[in-house]
């Protein structure tokens, strides 16, 4: 079957979602740790976030339908969504070391990380759909692409080339190996 785009379109949508993925797993693992004063499951609570923003991407962008049911359960999950981000205000423990300020930047840390997840899974679901490319394909060329992304990230100042070196430089060698082996 012939898709839709042009090749060039393809692995330029295929590069974007590896970049997308970066900047998922960047946030997840080097800003969103920062704040451990507040719950662990956050993340997991807000996955709600995700799904609402996957079928407003899959309705807008990809133009699918969304049915009563479908929106119905949306606004659930929305309310949802609110009634939990409320009762995180009310029930965290503010003190000097968590602000209200860094609990609402951790807040917005999480839904950047869902919504670059649905662009994601809304950039896989066109090619997929539209442009009909074997999914091995894409994965192989998104996995390409992510390693030069993160090639690239790793000479930067917050790398994590400069970070295992301080790991290496504040720990044992035995310590060191068993960080490595792990």
């Amino acid at each position: 079957m012939k898709g839709n785009d042009s090749i060039i379109i393809i692995v330029f949508l295929i590069f974007i979602s590896s970049y997308f993925d970066f900047i998922e797993f960047i946030l997840s693992t080097n800003y969103i740790p920062y704040y451990f004063k507040s719950s662990g499951s956050l993340e997991m609570r807000l996955g709600g976030i995700l799904t609402i923003s996957s079928a407003l991407f899959f309705y807008y962008l990809l133009k699918l339908d969304i049915f009563k049911h479908q929106f119905v359960s949306l606004l659930i999950i929305g309310i949802c969504l609110i009634i939990i981000i409320i009762c995180e205000f009310i029930f965290q423990d503010i003190n000097i070391f968590l602000t209200y300020g860094d609990f609402f930047i951790k807040i917005l840390l999480i839904f950047f990380v869902h919504f670059f997840n649905s662009l994601l899974d809304s950039i896989e679901k066109y090619i997929i759909e539209f442009d009909f490319m074997d999914i091995f394909l894409i994965l192989c060329l998104e996995g390409l692409f992510g390693f030069l992304i993160t090639f690239i990230y790793s000479f930067s100042a917050s790398s994590y080339v400069i970070q295992l070196k301080k790991i290496y430089s504040e720990n044992s060698g035995g310590q060191f190996t068993f960080f490595i082996f792990y």
